[in-house]
């Protein structure tokens, strides 16, 4: 009787642990299937914040820089959208930190520009570059002062992000804070040692733009510490 309970124990493990195996190979032959966008499994689960599901594709072998129609890998697609779990599994699994996606957004750059604090200090711990430029020239900082995300700005600051890099017209974090209209992500930009009177490529300042859109808050700021006026 003992053996014969023995025998069907041992049968019972032995399909429990088939059916596991087939189960994996299942997934690793569908974690690489696409939709229309070029998304994989892992992306959508990264994309939605499912780290125990990004867990398990990563385990059955799902590519992790996979990338969809638009260049975007599944880091990215957490850090956009602030997953702070999904992005510290991604990362420590070997996840690519500075790609960039078609426009060399990097995932960095899609947290700072979400205003997603605790994703970006992750990044930026983890070694992530932190004046990486995009095709334009736009850096994380550029981003999160332009959105005036001034919490993503101070961690920026704080790590050392160089406050006045330029993009391609010669624009600084600075400028974008001052021409959206941002005045606390100025007022931080500026006791942080940025240039106040420094020109973009077509000669303006951050105190011409504050003026040209209409934010008095900016302008008055500017010139209480110092603006030039251009006179």
């Amino acid at each position: 009787m003992g053996t014969l309970t023995g025998m069907r124990t041992g049968r019972t493990g032995l399909a429990t642990a088939v059916a596991l195996v087939s189960c994996l190979a299942a997934t690793a032959a569908t974690a690489q299937n696409r939709d229309r966008y070029g998304r994989t499994a892992l992306m959508e689960a990264a994309l939605e914040g499912d780290a125990e599901f990004v867990g398990r594709l990563v385990e059955a072998g799902a590519v992790l820089d996979a990338r969809d129609k638009d260049g975007t890998t599944a880091l990215m697609h957490a850090a956009r959208y602030g997953h702070g779990g999904v992005v510290d599994f991604l990362v420590e699994a070997g996840a690519g930190l500075d790609e960039g996606d078609e426009y060399g957004t990097t995932a960095l750059m899609h947290a700072a520009r979400r205003g997603h604090g605790g994703v970006v200090d992750f990044l930026v711990e983890a070694g992530a570059g932190l004046d990486e430029g995009d095709d334009r020239g736009m850096t994380a900082l550029m981003y999160a002062a332009m959105e005036g995300h001034a919490g993503a700005v101070r961690s920026l600051v704080e790590a050392g992000a160089a406050l006045d890099a330029r993009d391609d017209r010669g624009l600084t974090a600075l400028m974008f804070a001052a021409r959206e209209g941002h005045a606390a992500v100025a007022r931080s930009l500026v006791e942080a040692g940025a240039g106040l009177d420094a020109q973009s490529d077509y000669g303006t300042t951050a105190l011409m733009l504050a003026a040209r859109g209409g934010h008095a808050a900016v302008a008055r700021s500017l010139v209480e510490v110092g603006a030039g006026l251009g006179a």
